[in-house]
Parts: C-alpha cells; structure tokens; sequence
C-alpha cells in the first residue's frame, strides 16, 4: 500500500501500488487525480471526458487512512539564526568598537585592530554562508562596514602620528 495525500483537499490516502499510474477519486471531495510514488500526485481536473463509443470504466476510490503513528507529516520548525549570521553581527559589533574608538581620543590606538578582526570576521561569515548555502546579508553588512571603518581608522592613526611627529620634530 502506498500513503499519500489529495492534491486538492489534502486528505491522507492510502492506495494499492497497482493504482499508480490511473486515475483515482479522493473520496472527501471526490478530485479525480493520478497518483506517483514520489509524493508529486498530477491534478486532473474533473471535466467529463469527450464521448466516446463505450464509457470508460469509473476510477476507483482510494481508501481512507487515519492511522496518525504510521503517517506524519513533520511540523516546519523556526530555522534558528546560521553561523554565518552570528558571525556577522560580531563583525558588524567590531565595526562599531572601531568606530568608537576613532571618536575617542585616547582610545585611537584599539580602533584599526577592531576594525580588522570586523574583516576578518566579515570573511569568516561569507565563507560560512557560502559553504551551508545561507544568507550571506550580514556578514556582507559587517565586511563593508569594518573596511570602511579600518580605513578611516587607518587615516585616523595615519593623521594622529604625523601631528606627533610634528610636535616633537620641530626645528
């Protein structure tokens, strides 16, 4: 026996195996329709045929099944938040340390080593994603980010240490 369900009123069915093939009747809404072992059943709509010399024989009705053990559907479960994700946001958290840390002045020196674990972070996060075929939205966010912010971080520093040079080099 072979279980499967209506394509139009999605009734659990169960059917010979001789029955693939040939059109059945779903006994709940009585949809004519072709069943398959793959679970793909083709929907044949209820038009009469055209006429012909003798009738064709009626389809034959599938029985019902309601044994729930033996015939579960599974329940779609919430994908929870991919690796790819999580190491995105961390990227996008590194982002903005590095940008804080262009702000405050005596913090300048932790800005452009943030800045590159946002990169490094941000390229774990694409690889990740591309690996397990994720969304790769927020390890982009967080690669784009923290390139922006290591160069400015980078200018910053750049900036910083030429105005100590100044200082302390005056002729």
């Amino acid at each position: 026996m072979l279980r499967i369900r209506c394509p139009q009123c999605n009734k659990r069915l169960k059917i010979d195996f001789s029955l693939l093939s040939r059109r059945v009747v779903c006994p709940a809404c009585k949809t004519k329709f072709v069943p398959t072992e793959r679970e793909e059943q083709v929907y044949i709509p209820s038009t009469p045929p055209p006429p012909r010399q003798r009738a064709a024989p009626e389809p034959e009705p599938a029985e019902e099944f309601e044994d729930p053990e033996e015939f579960e559907v599974p329940e779609p479960q919430a994908e929870s938040i991919s690796w790819s994700a999580a190491v995105g946001v961390a990227s996008i958290a590194c982002a903005a340390l590095s940008g804080s840390f262009i702000i405050l002045p005596c913090f300048w020196m932790f800005a452009l080593p943030f800045a590159v674990l946002g990169v490094l972070l941000g390229f774990v996060g694409l690889i990740l994603a591309t690996r397990f075929r994720r969304n790769a939205a927020w390890a982009i966010v967080g690669l784009v980010l923290s390139i922006c912010l290591g160069a400015v971080s980078f200018l910053s520093v750049a900036h910083v240490q030429l105005e100590l040079h100044k200082a302390f080099h005056q002729p």
